[in-house]
């Protein structure tokens, strides 16, 4: 039982990436949202063939049992393929339509419900937390939805800090399902990164806080925002947000490399009630790649929340971040992870070129997957 329980603080703590060493390289702000272009059309075979022989090389070169890429190039072409295993066991073939946890993808799609709010006047990008959840956290007079959605707000990381409160409670009571405010207020016994807008660090309580205020002010379940306000007017027929352990078919099983060995560890979380509004989505790859091409034209907010959106801060640390969003060696940009699986998605400040890729493995520190990302840039364009 000790050796399963360090398993699952070891998954937990490498679960949720877009921690600071995640991102590294290209360093320019944007200056604005993207420039909005036209619709794609059929890749030509000789592109595909290209993007083909990237993709198996790329699984085999991060021994990576399996990986779809969706893209769409700069000039309207699009293509989705896929190379490697959905079971290690089975050997069963990767199919493109498979169903992947896509982790912190998922603060894209609540980042952007939060301005969908501020939108419809539910409240400002300048309320505090106290004037919804009065006490939730230490000083949460001062801290913004503004600083939690753009990780200047302070707070630690209840899931990447391998000492924190919330990782040492569940070391000890794998099964208890958790409520996000409790998690949240585990967090005012750990320190803080800096005081409020005073600095950058990312930390998936930003976004435990965020779906807090935002089923409070909608009156309705995140499941129920996410569903009518995105999935159904974007026909992401595949996309879900989820608790469940079990993942309905068809779907890629994930791995962890432990003992330097791939483990299987799709179902070993009893639940996924920690990660919640910082990372429990489903997913397909072509609904992420329209999911990104709908951010890159600004669907589903107006002029004034997607510059809000695209307002982004120098980290220090070779990025920028704005409001649910990265900015990375040219792509708008965001990763994600949770047990087993990875997640890139970049599309590009002009044209239509997006970039997709899940996989199912957790990422390895020796080998970004991003990195996979960036050597397309070329073949997509921007």
């Amino acid at each position: 039982m000790k050796k399963f329980r360090i398993l699952i603080v070891v998954l937990l703590t490498s679960a949720l990436f877009m921690t600071g060493c995640t991102f590294g390289g290209g360093a320019a702000t944007p200056t604005g949202p993207p420039e909005q272009g036209q619709g794609p059309r059929d890749v030509d075979p000789g592109l595909a063939g290209q993007l083909q022989s990237y993709l198996d090389q790329a699984v085999k070169e991060y021994a990576v049992p399996g990986a779809v890429l969706s893209i769409i190039t700069s000039n309207n072409q699009y293509w989705t393929g896929s190379s490697g295993v959905a079971d290690l066991e089975t050997n069963r073939k990767l199919e493109p339509t498979y169903r992947f946890r896509i982790g912190s993808i998922t603060k894209t799609f609540v980042a952007l419900l939060m301005l969908q709010q501020v939108q419809d006047g539910k409240l400002t990008l300048d309320d505090a937390i106290d004037k919804f959840y009065p006490g939730l956290v230490k000083g949460g007079d001062k801290i913004t939805v503004r600083l939690l959605l753009n990780h200047s707000s302070g707070l630690y990381d209840y899931l990447n800090e391998p000492t924190s409160t919330f990782m040492k409670q569940a070391a000890a009571n794998t099964e208890k399902m958790w409520d996000p405010a409790d998690i949240v207020a585990t967090t005012n016994n750990d320190p803080r990164y800096f005081d409020p807008g005073k600095g950058w660090h990312y930390s998936n309580t930003n976004y435990l806080v965020v779906g807090l205020i935002l089923e409070k002010v909608s009156g309705t379940t995140i499941e129920n925002l996410i569903q009518r306000r995105i999935i159904l007017p974007l026909g992401l027929d595949n996309t879900f947000f989820s608790w469940a352990t079990r993942l309905s078919e068809p779907f890629a099983r994930g791995y962890v490399e432990n003992e330097g060995k791939l483990v299987d560890v799709t179902f070993i979380n009893s639940n996924l009630s920690p990660f919640w509004t910082a990372g429990n989505m489903v997913s397909v790859a072509s609904d992420v790649k329209t999911w990104a091409l709908a951010l890159q034209k600004g669907a589903l907010l107006n002029e004034a929340m997607r510059k809000e959106m695209y307002t982004f801060l120098d980290t220090g640390m070779g990025f920028s971040y704005g409001l649910g969003l990265a900015y990375r060696e040219g792509l708008y940009w965001h990763d994600g992870g949770i047990p087993g699986y990875t997640s890139e998605m970049g599309f590009s400040p002009s044209g239509n070129a997006v970039i997709v890729l899940l996989t199912n493995r957790t990422e390895t520190p020796s080998k970004p997957f991003f990195d996979i990302v960036k050597n397309l840039i070329p073949l997509v364009g921007k």
